[in-house]
């Protein structure tokens, strides 16, 4: 039984609906044939060159990345652009970004699982890209911190200490140093993310919070093989595959 294009953006849109992405965002077919057959798929952050060459080598028909490869209208796509080398390759691209954060068992419920928050909230505040909750005991920043390293893997992390100790915790993936006083208006007294600004850092000490920095790499690639064991359940004739091999690191 075959799979074509148009059932695997159906089947994405039914378990992260892309009528709840921002309006800044790009997800759904960036390239292919909506008929197209879809024998075997790859999974990948961002469709970099380097994936590029590894699915070409690995034969795939689509590769579905979180972040999408074009954001902004473009007005030429040259020879060294991966979704022209997509395209001449015969490999469709489907992205699911901000539609996954926000869904079910996606990016932010994986992240937040990997901080240890086992069950929480989406506040509204948060604008569904956050989830708040407790750990079950409570630690200090630093020894969190060092419990999230090993958690995702990550190279370092950085981090704030604030009055109190870690206890109810606000996961936001991506840059969510936005979001610092939405997570402290929840009565969390720590925000972990992938990604802020030296100046968030500077509000957080002054507001006494926790804030801690995961690294956006580090923080969104947890969803990749997640998201392979949901496409191979419901879709056995498919061969899923990771394309992601860590590029960005910190010494």
């Amino acid at each position: 039984m075959s799979v074509t294009l148009a059932e695997l953006f159906n089947w994405v849109d039914q378990i992260a609906p892309y009528d709840t992405q921002e309006s800044y965002d790009n997800s759904g077919v960036i390239a292919g044939n909506l008929d197209g057959v879809i024998q075997k798929v790859g999974l990948a952050l961002d469709a970099t060159n380097e994936v590029v060459d590894r699915a070409r080598e690995a034969k795939i028909d689509l590769l579905i990345t979180h972040h999408p490869a074009i954001f902004q209208p473009v007005k030429q796509l040259l020879g060294d652009h991966p979704v022209y080398r997509l395209i001449q390759s015969n490999i469709s691209l489907l992205a699911a970004h901000t539609n996954l954060d926000k869904a079910p068992g996606g990016v932010t419920d994986t992240f937040a699982a990997l901080c240890g928050v086992r069950d929480g909230i989406y506040p509204e505040v948060l604008e569904g890209c956050g989830k708040v909750g407790r750990l079950e005991e409570a630690c200090t920043a630093r020894e969190y911190a060092l419990f999230l390293k090993q958690a995702f893997g990550a190279d370092a992390v950085r981090y704030v200490e604030g009055k109190r100790k870690v206890q109810r915790v606000c996961c936001v993936p991506g840059s969510g140093g936005s979001f610092l006083e939405g997570a402290a208006l929840c009565g969390a007294d720590t925000l972990v993310t992938g990604d802020i600004k030296h100046s968030t850092f500077v509000d957080a000490q002054n507001m006494g919070m926790n804030v801690i920095e995961i690294g956006h790499y580090d923080a969104e690639v947890t969803v990749l093989p997640v998201l392979q064991h949901r496409l191979q359940e419901a879709f056995p004739e498919l061969e899923v595959v990771l394309l992601e091999e860590k590029r960005i690191r910190a010494v």
